[in-house]
């Protein structure tokens, strides 16, 4: 990848003459060749970041692209992606580097995201997985025994600094998860770009137009909005949001129950069942969330299972265990 601050398609620039001495064509501009191609830097009006490859790499290329700005890049830049195929590139399926864990932290809120980062490169500089990366990077030759040993426990401390960089965080963090609680999310997000754009008197048009398409929500002219009007937006938007998070795991389960119902009368009974029982189990998890608060409100440990006293065929009373992931 390249920053280069020039556009290929100036056939005067030095880029150009780089690309016709090397033979290195931009991947994008091969897989969109008909498509416009949106500036990749906020405040330009040109295309100044490329993907760039030899013929051969780029006959291996499924997909590529651009990102919105600050989609998941906190940068002034577009984010980039390209997708390869891994078998006629490497001559054979990459491995799944996820095995362990997601090692994604489930938040959409940028603090959060920055918090976690930054904890996590805290413990990886802690436990110098950074220098023992660069040496086995120098090192390699073959794939020894001793090799691999050390491979998987870089992999350990990096996937326990994940961990911990999540704790880290608390669990407050990690909303319960809604459509309706994310769009206001975005929406209160978008309101707040808008009032510190007009406090700063720097306004970005592209950036509010990708904002509003990612939002589903017609371009207009929010920014020539008084800053009283936009305070107001934005206050009844941070309401909804405190509301929708309250609210949040019963609309989940409405949401599951929809869900399930539909998959029932589409015919997808195995698609439907799952759902229901992801709906029984986290309501599981709810009922000991609100046992634990009553029975030790004062201990953070949870309860992993309840002795109920309950009628058997006999008459007599016995007594049934309900465990937490039951």
């Amino acid at each position: 990848m390249l920053d280069a601050n020039k556009n290929l398609h100036d056939q005067e620039g030095a880029l150009h003459q780089f690309l016709m001495d090397t033979g290195l064509s931009d991947s994008i501009d091969h897989m969109h060749a008909n498509k416009p191609v949106p500036a990749s830097h906020i405040q330009g009006s040109h295309q100044i970041d490329y993907i760039l490859m030899t013929p051969g790499a780029l006959d291996c290329v499924i997909s590529c692209g651009m990102e919105c700005f600050g989609g998941s890049v906190d940068s002034d830049h577009r984010g980039m992606f390209i997708d390869f195929d891994s078998v006629a590139l490497f001559g054979d399926v990459t491995p799944n580097l996820t095995c362990r864990t997601t090692r994604v932290l489930t938040s959409h809120i940028p603090y959060y995201v920055r918090k976690y980062r930054r904890k996590l490169h805290e413990q990886l500089m802690q436990h110098n997985v950074y220098a023992r990366v660069r040496r086995l990077k120098e090192e390699t030759d073959g794939l020894s025994e001793d090799l691999i040993r050390r491979y998987e426990a870089i992999d350990r401390d990096i996937t326990n600094a994940c961990l911990a960089a999540k704790r880290a965080l608390g669990k407050h963090c990690i909303s319960p998860w809604s459509p309706h609680l994310l769009r206001c999310l975005g929406l209160q997000f978008y309101w707040s770009k808008i009032r510190s754009m007009v406090c700063s008197r720097k306004i970005v048009p592209s950036r509010l137009r990708d904002l509003a398409l990612e939002l589903n929500r017609i371009v207009n002219d929010d920014a020539k909005l008084s800053l009283a009007e936009i305070q107001k937006h934005w206050r009844y938007t941070k309401r909804q949001v405190k509301s929708y998070r309250k609210n949040a795991l019963s609309l989940r389960e409405d949401w599951l129950y929809e869900r399930a119902q539909a998959a029932a009368n589409a015919g997808k009974g195995k698609l439907a069942s799952i759902l229901k029982s992801l709906q029984h189990h986290e309501k599981t998890l709810k009922l000991f969330r609100k046992l634990r608060a009553v029975l030790n409100p004062t201990e953070r440990a949870g309860l992993m299972s309840l002795w109920i006293p309950a009628p058997s065929e006999s008459g007599q009373i016995v007594l049934l265990k309900m465990q937490k992931n039951g």
